[in-house]
């Protein structure tokens, strides 16, 4: 564990849909937590009671979370069933992350990676590894992890002491399964302008978050008419273009897999973060560290490739054939394309368990694109 890594930081609000909530004061431990600036008709901060939760974040439109509250009294209880409409959840940890920059020569002289060459660790002086200016350098390991609306919340009963309200939430759901578009465009829009209209324009609207710069410019040769969900209409759009539609915090996005969104990566090792081996699945790899709200869908992690435990051939397979096993990255950096967030506030649980695929591995990208034809909403 990282010595920046200390003391646990979590926070979940039950609020209104229209509530302002201040994300920026977390609960340490078992520290009360400061809701002055919220309007306690609206929202509810559940932080000092035991939660545990789920949340799934991928490139497709089944982002959600599943938080589980123990034992509420009667009246918030019945507050939260009835009025309840969003969910927020903050977690992370006292601490600093260890990030570099994509160039290879930065790689080698980044803090707390093991690539630091013997050279530069004789050159290195007392005030590289003063860890004030570490910490200073780096961002903090706590953010929000999940902003979403709820649509269910299931009450029942875990032992003889114990009752749990269930609230089970979707990321975007308004926008994408409570929503409806009725207009016609003009000719000569592209893919890029029918996103925006079609996000824009919707019963309930929502933002664009990220559009692929590499989506096609074709002007449409006449007039179309849009008339049904607007996912359904994106996905189209997505499906014509080989990328991948999803949300993320009610934003759309639109992405293709050979798209570079960031020029920083995340160093995970096990003084930082890292739980156990990587290993090798048919795109990339898949590993578990502590809880890390700043890994999201398109972050750039580096690991050792050395530390990777191998894909294995499976057997026993009759009528099926055997998955292609690719190399790992030369460079050692994987982006990540499902994440998922578990935690128990009185418990064990803080991890961060991530599939990602490599970004400039020859073979991956190539084998990839090929399986989206199918299922633009697949990775």
């Amino acid at each position: 564990m990282s010595n920046f890594l200390y003391l646990r930081k979590y926070r979940i609000v039950v609020a209104s849909s229209t509530a302002e909530i201040d994300n920026t004061q977390p609960t340490k431990g078992n520290e009360k937590s400061d809701t002055s600036n919220e309007n306690k008709e609206y929202a509810l901060d559940v932080s000092l009671l035991h939660c545990v939760f789920r949340v799934r974040r991928g490139m497709d439109f089944n982002n959600h979370a599943e938080v589980k509250i123990y034992n509420l009294n009667k009246d918030t209880e019945e507050k939260i069933i009835k009025e309840g409409d969003r969910l927020i959840i903050s977690a992370g940890y006292e601490g600093y992350l260890n990030t570099i920059n994509l160039n290879p020569e930065d790689t080698k002289k980044a803090v707390g990676s093991n690539f630091v060459s013997k050279k530069d660790s004789k050159n290195k002086t007392k005030e590289d590894n003063n860890p004030q200016q570490i910490q200073e350098s780096q961002p903090k390991q706590y953010g929000k992890i999940f902003d979403g609306q709820i649509v269910q919340a299931v009450r029942s009963k875990e032992n003889n002491t114990d009752y749990v309200l269930t609230l089970v939430c979707i990321d975007g759901d308004t926008f994408l399964n409570m929503n409806f578009i009725s207009l016609s465009c003009v000719r000569g829009q592209n893919p890029r302008n029918v996103i925006d209209t079609v996000v824009s324009k919707a019963e309930k609207p929502t933002q664009v978050n990220r559009v692929s710069p590499t989506i096609s410019g074709q002007t449409l040769p006449r007039g179309k008419v849009y008339f049904g969900r607007p996912k359904d209409i994106l996905t189209d759009v997505a499906r014509g273009n080989n990328a991948n539609v999803w949300i993320n915090d009610g934003q759309v996005n639109v992405t293709k897999i050979t798209d570079t969104y960031t020029d920083e990566a995340l160093i995970l090792t096990p003084k930082n973060g890292l739980i156990g081996y990587p290993q090798q699945i048919q795109y990339g790899v898949s590993f578990r560290c502590l809880l890390n709200p700043k890994i999201n869908v398109l972050s750039m992690v580096q690991l050792k490739n050395t530390e990777i435990n191998g894909m294995q051939l499976q057997m026993n397979m009759p009528g099926k054939s055997q998955p292609q096993t690719l190399q790992l990255d030369e460079e050692n950096m994987y982006q990540a394309y499902e994440v998922e967030h578990t935690g128990d506030t009185r418990g064990n649980d803080w991890y961060t368990t991530v599939n990602a695929y490599s970004r400039y591995g020859k073979d991956v990208v190539p084998a990839m694109m090929k399986g989206i034809g199918s299922n633009p909403n697949s990775v």
